[in-house]
């Protein structure tokens, strides 16, 4: 609200001043911004009356208002001169750069693209703001994508990274991203026996146990030893013995067919992750694989496994048994095999 505003008393000014003097606050944005004021050189006969005051106080809250739509015009404009220095900055930045860019509505529309996304996929602008991403996502990486766009559009996560493969308009992939699929490949790889190695292994088994939380399913993780290896080794020549963890890893493969993903947790040490299966399903599993393995007749000798058999029975959350402690629980399973004799099934008790 404006200040009240009343003549200023004649015995305050100095010699040679106004002798008559009123003034008024001018306020804009809720601070004085200046005062308006009358003066006269002239002595009047009496004060400033209240209409006259009331008036000034009028003219000085007018005069605020005209104050603050000009200020506020004036931020407008220098606002919308920084907005638009931004945008061409972001313009040439997106349009100059030169990996791929492209700003995407929700539902997957390509809305602006820059020339390198254009030159890696081989469509021109035009024919990929006709489409959207999911027409040249990889098929193999297309749902991962999709789960993270709907938890963003949800609310779940701020923001996500992936990587994947792109189709190219004449559908083929480039060298580039057949070599960078090879190196996956490669990375994932153990060379000896061509199964996953442990880092593969251990990224799948975190997604199942994820799934398992998710669903509630039962499933079973497998700890297998290659009894006496060294012993076979020292007769027989590491050769002999690369050939024999060849043999036995391409023997489990085989045996489990769809049913388990098998990797090579280590030396002489095999794991097998047998999801959406039951602590009875995969005892019969694992001794179905023992056997196979010790009817093999192309090595220089016989050879047996060890199996601990880890159970994560249903509705234990991923909270509940965390991927070390399922681990752990197979790991003590198969001492206990190796204790008992070799050449056995054992299945952890919790």
């Amino acid at each position: 609200m404006p200040r009240r505003t009343s003549p200023m008393p004649t015995s305050s000014i100095p010699a040679g001043a106004f002798w008559a003097y009123i003034a008024a606050p001018v306020w804009v944005k809720e601070r004085i911004y200046g005062t308006l004021a009358f003066m006269d050189a002239r002595p009047r006969p009496e004060g400033f009356g209240s209409g006259e005051v009331e008036f000034l106080e009028m003219m000085a809250t007018a005069l605020g208002r005209v104050v603050e739509r000009d200020l506020a015009e004036r931020d407008r404009l220098l606002a919308e001169k920084r907005l638009d220095t931004a945008a061409r900055l972001f313009g040439t930045a997106f349009d100059q750069a030169p990996i791929g860019m492209a700003l995407v509505a929700p539902d997957g529309r390509f809305l602006k693209v820059n020339r390198a996304l254009c030159r890696i996929c081989g469509y021109d602008e035009t024919e990929l703001l006709a489409i959207d991403f999911q027409q040249i996502t990889d098929p193999d990486h297309l749902q991962s994508d999709l789960a993270l766009l709907r938890a963003v559009l949800r609310g779940e996560r701020t923001d996500y990274r992936i990587e994947k493969r792109h189709i190219r308009k004449n559908g083929r992939q480039t060298e580039v991203e057949q070599a960078n699929h090879r190196l996956e490949r490669l990375a994932a790889t153990d060379p000896l026996t061509g199964l996953a190695n442990r880092r593969a292994f251990m990224a799948q088994f975190e997604n199942a146990l994820d799934r398992h939380a998710a669903t509630g399913r039962s499933l079973c993780l497998l700890l297998i030893d290659i009894d006496h290896f060294k012993a076979f080794n020292d007769r027989f020549g590491h050769p002999a013995g690369d050939a024999a963890l060849s043999r036995v890893a391409a023997a489990m493969t085989g045996s489990l067919g769809e049913n388990g993903i098998v990797a090579r947790h280590g030396g002489e040490e095999f794991a097998v992750l047998l999801p959406e299966t039951d602590p009875e399903a995969g005892y019969a599993l694992a001794e179905r694989l023992r056997c196979d393995i010790a009817r093999l007749r192309d090595l220089p000798a016989p050879v047996t496994i060890s199996i601990g058999l880890g159970p994560c029975p249903p509705g234990s959350g991923r909270d509940d048994i965390a991927r070390a402690e399922l681990i752990a629980l197979a790991d003590r399973a198969l001492y206990a095999a190796k204790a008992a004799g070799r050449n056995r099934v054992v299945t952890a008790r919790r």
